[in-house]
């Protein structure tokens, strides 16, 4: 009979004991979810914009703010969450907002007002690996074949899965897939990209002086099938010193594309290029090639670049011409007085099939960080009409600040 009791009273002791603990558990978990949903960072990003435009034509004045505010939550179990909205307004829309404010007789600013989710992902971090699935900014390399055109005032994004895994040290992997392009045109444009792409990316710090990367994007739009293509490249890039004072940094890269998904397009094109710089204590020179080939009459497609950062901030070549482009470009950079920091292009523009000059373009940017937090930048472009498809002179003054925290 004691032996009973003292049995009945260790099981009621145990399952006490298993019922304080599990209660516990319980408790520290939803106290650590709680600690991550509220202990994460709130972010706010502003930015007030005046874009000036002068053609041969036409002509336009935007003056535009834009809003972001984000809050990413704090780490549960390898677990964290991000979600930023913004607001875009014009205060003077004398522009042409891509077709979608009815100025279409002023020239184009493609800054369209529009209240969005801007971007809305889940993390995991692992052991030598990331995934992030939602919507999500994603930039590869350079941004010249996968991008957020953060130029624009609402920036690309991509509702996505993508994964990112270190399996040895200096080695990256990036394996991606998109289901929606979430374009600089915002929702109600109908524009964005209904997607089945996907992304291959890897590369290899062999030292500073030279980087290794391989990438195959196999991009397959539905509703705009002829931007549907498979480009497979290759980069190099890195950073030599040469002496205690001169640096000299390169970047090479190619690739080949042709048509892909439902395109009725048939084509292949290739693309080159090289860009060398040669600094001392923050001043350089340097120089660049950069070839988007044509095939069949049809140029060499980036539909989810940067384009802006490319080819000259006129915006004369955001897509290819059917006779491809040769942009062959000269710069200088500096820090002038007052920690200002300038850069000045030189552009000359052919078609890579035929004879054809487009034109030339002189492109100037200075900025200026006044803290960690506020910024201005001021960026001229001038492009020079010189083709027989009359491409058309223009000229374009930016002058913005930003501030974020």
């Amino acid at each position: 009979m004691k032996n009973m009791k003292r049995s009945k009273l260790k099981c009621s002791l145990l399952a006490s004991s298993i019922i304080f603990s599990s209660a516990f558990s319980l408790h520290a978990e939803n106290s650590s979810l709680q600690e991550a949903i509220v202990g994460g960072k709130a972010s706010i990003n502003f930015r007030l914009r005046s874009e000036f435009v002068d053609e041969d034509a036409k002509s336009a004045t935007a003056i535009t703010e834009r809003l972001r505010i984000g809050y990413t939550t704090g780490d549960f179990h390898g677990f964290s969450a991000h979600l930023d909205a913004e607001d875009i307004r014009a205060l003077d829309d004398s522009y042409n907002a891509a077709g979608l404010n009815g100025k279409g007789s002023k020239s184009v600013v493609a800054d369209p007002e529009d209240t969005e989710i801007n971007q809305a992902f889940i993390n995991y971090m692992g052991d030598g690996f990331h995934i992030k699935m939602g919507r999500q900014r994603i930039i590869l390399d350079d941004a010249r074949f996968i991008g957020n055109v953060g130029w624009r005032q609402n920036e690309q994004t991509y509702d996505a899965a993508l994964l990112t895994a270190s399996p040895v040290e200096n080695l990256n992997l990036k394996l991606g897939y998109i289901g929606e392009v979430n374009r600089i045109f915002g929702p109600d444009s109908g524009s964005d990209f209904d997607s089945q792409s996907f992304l291959v990316h890897t590369n290899y710090k062999f030292n500073p002086s030279i980087t290794i990367t391989g990438f195959g994007y196999l991009l397959d739009f539905e509703n705009s099938t002829a931007d549907s293509t498979d480009t497979f490249g290759i980069r190099a890039n890195g950073a030599l010193t040469i002496t205690e004072d001169y640096n000299f940094k390169y970047e090479i890269s190619a690739a080949i594309q042709s048509e892909a998904g439902d395109s009725s397009l048939d084509y292949d094109a290739e693309y080159y290029n090289a860009n060398l710089s040669l600094s001392r204590k923050g001043i350089g020179i340097g120089v660049g090639y950069e070839v988007l080939g044509s095939d069949s009459g049809v140029g060499f497609k980036t539909p989810l670049a940067t384009a802006h950062k490319f080819n000259g901030w006129a915006d004369k070549f955001l897509s290819t011409p059917a006779n491809g482009l040769e942009d062959f470009y000269l710069y200088g950079f500096a820090t002038l007085p007052a920690a200002i920091k300038a850069k000045v292009f030189y552009h000359i523009f052919n078609a890579e099939t035929g004879s054809d000059e487009y034109g030339k373009e002189l492109d100037i940017v200075l900025s200026k960080a006044v803290n960690k937090n506020w910024s201005f930048t001021s960026k001229f472009a001038d492009f020079s009409d010189d083709s027989s498809t009359n491409y058309g002179d223009i000229t374009k003054l930016t002058i913005q600040t930003d501030y974020k925290f």
